[in-house]
């Protein structure tokens, strides 16, 4: 049943676990403001965006594709992709498979009708964001007022302002404070 009451988009059996998919031909005379389908990719059509993954750790991460290698990528979950296609998730399993040079991989493509109905939709639900800075790429600082958010929506977001945590230390603090414990 839809939110009305009515017919929804159908929900289809899991194809990997935990993963439906949504007959989208249901789904389009719904209206739904997201859709996910599962889909075979090339692997080398996948774009990756450091800025959306700016914590990987290096030595970490080449651990965690070894284990995914070694495990076989036919068993990982299919990663997530926008309409883009972009990686939102799924860094490793894509990393094992570019390591295997496997031709495709199993991708969820997460689609929205437009960025305003998922603002829409998010206010609708009565939700927000609580956003906090991050360095980006080259290195820059950016805060919520570098992100382009309309006016209408601007409500939804409420920024953690840096100095709530972000302490910075000099390294002569550090090294006064280990001659303090040192002599203690």
């Amino acid at each position: 049943m839809g939110r009305a009451g009515g017919p929804g988009p159908r929900v289809t059996g899991p194809p990997a676990p935990g993963i439906a998919t949504v007959n989208t031909a249901e789904a389009r005379s719904a209206k739904p403001f997201l859709v996910k389908s599962i889909i075979d990719i090339a692997v080398a059509d996948i774009v990756f965006r450091e800025d959306l993954y700016p914590r990987l750790e290096h030595e970490r991460s080449a651990a965690t594709v070894e284990s995914y290698v070694d495990q076989g990528i036919e068993v990982l979950p299919p990663i997530e992709i926008n309409r883009k296609r972009e990686l939102i998730d799924g860094w490793h399993r894509w990393m094992a498979h570019r390591k295997l040079e496997a031709p495709t991989i199993k991708a969820i493509v997460t689609s929205t009708s437009s960025d305003m109905e998922v603002l829409k939709e998010i206010a609708n639900s009565g939700s927000s964001f609580l956003v906090a800075v991050r360095i980006d790429a080259v290195g820059r600082v950016r805060a919520l007022n570098d992100i382009p958010v309309p006016r209408r929506y601007a409500d939804l977001f409420t920024e953690i302002p840096e100095h709530r945590f972000r302490f910075d230390t000099s390294s002569s603090e550090i090294r006064a404070r280990g001659r303090a414990v040192g002599n203690s």
